[in-house]
């Protein structure tokens, strides 16, 4: 299903969502769609560059308002060794 994220705080509206795909569907799943939208926006739109949480609000395509959610980003640390 076809959702819209704006991240709270910046300035942005409906007007200049971004859309993103979601397997989850309805309201009752909303926490997850907003999982969704940030891997969206850090895969996608430098959210990598971004200091976590983020907020976001998100829509369903037909502008339903389904809420704001605060996103963390959980680090997995990854380790590499060379002998000197």
């Amino acid at each position: 299903m076809i959702y819209k994220y704006v991240r709270t705080g910046h300035g942005s509206t409906l007007k200049n969502a971004m859309e993103f795909e979601s397997a989850w569907v309805g309201k009752d799943s909303a926490e997850y769609i907003a999982e969704d939208a940030a891997e969206d926006y850090f895969e996608n739109h430098d959210g990598w560059e971004s200091s976590w949480p983020q907020s976001f609000q998100i829509w369903t395509e037909d502008d339903e308002d389904y809420g704001v959610f605060e996103v963390e980003m959980e680090h997995e640390p990854v380790f590499s060794a060379s002998e000197t």
